[in-house]
């Protein structure tokens, strides 16, 4: 198992800040299910507050422990779960957290580095070769819609050093060059780096993790840095205290990765102490009023062991020595602690004074939001979706402030129901099915006795037979693949078979569309059977069937294939005369006769119809706003002129019926929005019911 040096770097124009809570380090640990593994977390989320940061870091962390595959598959999980949780949390938040991040699994002989968002890193071998790595181009936010997560893999030899930050946290605009990180990353391990770089970056705002692997380069005395040669513009770092040379354990009690710690000057604690004295004034107080209490104890003790005649002697003709000094001390202590707790009583009553003037003016700041939003409604409906929903962001936050303060609920009903009717959304009731042991990415292909749903985790799929209302599960899920415990390779997606509504011309069942190959499994038999693809698609992101055909979205080629099975193989023909650029940001596709084909977020258009194998004009109208985080689209005909297409926003939880030339005709939303975070639907044709999922729940209802 490698020796790793981990410390942090923050520091602002030559001020080092001390530890930063951005990041996380979860070491090996026995009980984990990737015991020998580390795992750093490093999240440049400048407005995300320590709570958000401990939730994220504690996803990714659960996640990479029990994620399938190998560590680069385990992290873009991770990190995908992680953006999810993010979205929905930034759901009606001003600001929203966005930014990067940046996870490092150290596994065996490997540095499996994972990037999502602006991220950045440094890499330095042993031989002086230094890189920097970050994801090509104009990459999305982490924390919006349509995350990419990019992965390098380094196979490292002892004395390699790396260094993880992102594009908030690294003032890269020659007040912290590239250069400057190089001569840091020279002096030695991981401990040294971030403290050479924390005494030289004079200029700027740096912060993020060093760490190095290998036998440790410092000496076995770490009172201080060893020496190392000078050079110009570099400047040594003040010697450090022994007992700031810190490692982070492997986790926290509360399950959540341990932060990790900085390189400060703080000094040693005395052997034995146990602790250090932080604040001694108040601990001079409190052990004078500790000492007082003993006295005043052990002076009423002796004197209730005296008789009351010799108390009363005393009292009546001259006070006792011992009397004189408990009343000393008495005084003493009541000039002590009456300060404390006047001044305690006095900061009480303000901050209690403070508190309910606060909410007195958040409460006028909601009245008067709600009040210009009603009449901005009454004057012009049209255009009052904005106030409207700016006012109920602020009971939402009144809300947050007064959980208990049910005042505004009424209000905040009925300003939601007049947004509501501005932008055409019809509020449905969800049957919410059994949730998932696991948060996943999921697919789902809805059938006429319920639903199959592909967990990309587990690369597994499951047919899930509901009653025939369709309000609950009967029986326990059945494996369709893989079975008898034989891998498969990744599966893409599932969608339905059926000879009904023209789409497949055998018995029903599911087929999936895989990597390097399709599996058809037949309800009939139960059996799963491979199909041989002619061309192996390693970017495929979804399919569907229509007519005996089963289409694959290729991503990487710009593509539409389009398979035809003939007994155990396909053969496969390009539906497109010419690959589309276009196609290359495809998420999601529906086939009914044309092809449509969704597209990633900011994406412009967002949607393309294809039909005889060129493009046709589809364009969006209507729309009350753009679409956020859309994720999923699906169709509820197989008649190319007829029926409506939906469209799935994560972001809102809305599926988003338009006709089939793109004009709006409603959105479709959960009465208390439960369906945020959505990742797929799927349209049940036999008993016109929708089925949506997210990472760990499915839902029901009827359009």
């Amino acid at each position: 198992m490698a020796e790793i040096s981990i410390s942090t770097i923050n520091v602002n124009d030559g001020h080092e800040l001390g530890e930063t809570s951005r990041a996380f380090t979860q070491r090996p640990n026995r009980d984990n299910k990737r015991p020998e593994d580390t795992l750093i977390v490093y999240c440049d989320l400048p407005t995300a507050s320590d709570t958000t940061l401990d939730a994220l870091a504690k996803t990714i962390a659960d996640t990479y422990q029990s994620a399938p595959g190998g560590c680069a598959t385990a992290l873009r999980l991770s990190i995908k779960l992680a953006n999810e949780q993010l979205l929905n949390q930034n759901l009606g938040a001003e600001p929203a957290v966005r930014g990067s991040v940046s996870c490092v699994a150290i596994s065996g002989n490997h540095v499996v580095l994972a990037q999502s968002g602006p991220a950045i890193a440094y890499a330095r071998a042993q031989n002086g070769a230094f890189e920097r790595i970050a994801p090509p181009g104009r990459t999305p936010l982490f924390g919006s819609g349509g995350v990419e997560v990019y992965a390098a893999n380094f196979v490292w030899q002892p004395g390699d050093a790396f260094v993880i930050t992102g594009l908030t946290s690294l003032s890269n605009d020659g007040k912290v060059p590239d250069a400057l990180i190089d001569a840091c990353m020279s002096k030695g391990d991981g401990r040294l780096i971030a403290g050479y770089l924390n005494a030289n970056v004079k200029a700027g705002f740096m912060a993020g993790l060093a760490f190095s692997l290998g036998a440790p380069t410092a000496p076995a005395d770490r009172t201080a840095p060893r020496p190392v040669p000078h050079e110009p513009g570099v400047r040594q770092p003040k010697p450090t205290a022994a007992s700031a040379w810190t490692n982070t354990p492997a986790i926290t009690s509360s399950g959540l990765p341990a932060r990790t710690a900085s390189v400060t000057n703080t000094p040693s604690t005395p052997s034995g102490s146990g602790k250090v004295a932080l604040y001694p004034r108040v601990e001079r107080v409190i052990a004078a009023l500790r000492l007082f209490i003993g006295q005043l104890r052990a002076v009423t003790r002796r004197s209730q062991q005296s008789s009351s005649i010799e108390r009363a002697s005393r009292i009546a003709i001259k006070l006792s020595p011992e009397a004189e000094r408990t009343q000393r001390i008495l005084f003493a202590g009541l000039a002590l602690i009456l300060p404390v707790i006047v001044a305690a009583t006095v900061s009480a009553f303000s901050l209690q004074l403070s508190t309910e003037s606060d909410m007195r003016s958040l409460r006028t700041q909601v009245q008067d939001k709600v009040k210009a939003a009603q009449t901005s409604f009454v004057n012009d409906p049209s255009n009052s979706a904005k106030p409207l929903s700016d006012a109920i962001a602020v009971i939402r936050g009144f809300e947050l402030r007064a959980p208990g303060d049910k005042s505004f609920d009424a209000t905040k009903l009925q300003l939601q129901t007049q947004v509501d009717s501005i932008f055409r959304v019809q509020r449905v009731g969800v049957t919410i099915l059994p949730p998932f042991a696991n948060a996943s990415v999921r697919r789902i292909a809805a059938f006429d006795g319920g639903v199959y749903v592909l967990d990309t985790a587990t690369n597994s799929v499951d047919q899930l037979v509901l009653s025939s209302a369709k309000t609950e599960l009967t029986g326990t899920p059945i494996r369709v693949a893989p079975q008898r415990g034989v891998a498969l390779p990744v599966i893409k997606d599932v969608t339905w078979t059926t000879p009904r509504n023209n789409r497949w011309p055998s018995t029903d069942g599911a087929l999936m569309v895989g990597v390097d190959d399709a599996y058809l499994f037949s309800t009939g038999s139960g059996q799963l059977s491979t199909l041989k693809l002619g061309n192996k698609i390693p970017q495929t992101v979804a399919g569907d069937v229509y007519a005996g055909l089963f289409y694959q979205l290729d991503t990487a080629e710009g593509q539409i294939w389009r398979q035809r099975v003939q007994g155990e193989s396909v053969l496969s023909t390009a539906y497109l005369t010419q690959p589309m650029a276009a196609l290359q940001d495809g998420i999601d596709l529906v086939v009914d006769g044309s092809l449509f084909i969704l597209r990633k977020p900011s994406s412009d258009p967002p949607i393309i119809r294809l039909t005889q194998g060129r493009a046709t004009t589809f364009t969006l109208s209507g729309l009350p706003e753009p679409l956020r985080q859309p994720v999923a689209i699906a169709t509820n005909t197989a008649d190319p002129e007829t029926g409506s297409l939906f469209v799935a926003d994560s972001a809102s939880g809305a599926i988003i019926e338009l006709t089939k030339n793109g004009e709006y005709i409603r959105q479709i939303r959960a009465k208390n929005d439960e369906m945020v975070g959505v990742q797929d639907i799927s349209y049940d044709f036999a008993n016109d019911i929708f089925y949506a999922v997210s990472p760990r729940q499915l839902f029901v209802f009827k359009p």
